[in-house]
C-alpha cells in the first residue's frame, strides 16, 4: 500500500492524531476534562505544536461528538468497502465505490449502508444475464432498477420506467 517508508510514517501519525482526538473529546465532554488538561493531552502525546493543541482543543469544546462522529464515519465507509470489496472480488472498483459513497453528499449512515447494498447488488446483476440499464432515483430511499437484455435500449428503458422491478424478472 505504501510506496516508502514516509507514506507509511504520515499514515501513522494519521492515525496518532485521529485517536488523540477522540481521548480528547471524550475527556472534555465525559471526564470533564479542563482545557488545559487537553491541551496537556495533545502535547503529551502527539508532536503537535501548542498553537495546533490549542486550536484543536477550543474546537472540540464547541463541537462536542465531532471527533467521536467522524471517526464512526470513517470506521462505517472503511466497513462498506471492505464488504464492497470481499463480495465483488475482481469487480470491485475503488473509484466507482467513493462516486456512491461521496455521490449524495451528507447522508445518514444507516441510508449509506442501504445505498452501498444496492450498489453491490447492481453490480453483481449488471454481471449477469440482466443489465441494469439505469437507476431510477426520485429520492434517497428509492432503489428501482430497470433490467432489459442485450436488445433493449436506453431509451425503452426509461420509457418502462413505470413497470419496473425491484430484482430481475
Amino acid at each position: 500500500v505504501f510506496d516508502d517508508p514516509l507514506q507509511y510514517v504520515g499514515f501513522l501519525h494519521s492515525r496518532l492524531f485521529r485517536a488523540n482526538r477522540l481521548v480528547v473529546d471524550t475527556g472534555l465532554h465525559a471526564k470533564g476534562w479542563s482545557r488545559e488538561q487537553a491541551i496537556a493531552y495533545f502535547l503529551d502525546n502527539s508532536p503537535m505544536s501548542e498553537a495546533d493543541a490549542t486550536a484543536e482543543v477550543d474546537r472540540y469544546m464547541a463541537w462536542p461528538g465531532q471527533a467521536l462522529a467522524y471517526m464512526t464515519g470513517a470506521l462505517e465507509i472503511e466497513r462498506l468497502r471492505e464488504r464492497a470489496g470481499r463480495e465483488l472480488g475482481e469487480r470491485f472498483d475503488l473509484r466507482e465505490f467513493h462516486d456512491e459513497v461521496l455521490g449524495d453528499g451528507i447522508i445518514p449512515l444507516p441510508v449509506l449502508q442501504t445505498k452501498i447494498d444496492r450498489w453491490i447488488e447492481a453490480r453483481r446483476v449488471a454481471d449477469g444475464n440482466w443489465p441494469v440499464i439505469m437507476q431510477y432515483r426520485a429520492g434517497v430511499h428509492s432503489g428501482l432498477f430497470v433490467y432489459a437484455d442485450s436488445n433493449t435500449t436506453p431509451s425503452a428503458a426509461r420509457r418502462s420506467i413505470v413497470g419496473a422491478t425491484a430484482g430481475p424478472p
